[in-house]
């Protein structure tokens, strides 16, 4: 029994560090479209201003 609840803990961290790895690379995701945009948004002013 000792082995089993070693192996359903190994598990379940294995599990939290996958969920928690798919956040990250969600967020890592949502902040490379949002400093795209600001980018863009910067390219955008600096033509608007005329340098």
């Amino acid at each position: 029994m000792r082995i089993l609840a070693i192996i359903t803990n190994s598990a379940a961290v294995a599990i939290d560090k996958a969920l928690l790895h798919q956040k990250t690379e969600e967020e890592l995701n949502q902040t490379k479209k949002r400093l795209i945009s600001s980018d863009k948004m910067a390219a955008v002013g600096k033509v608007v201003e005329g340098r």
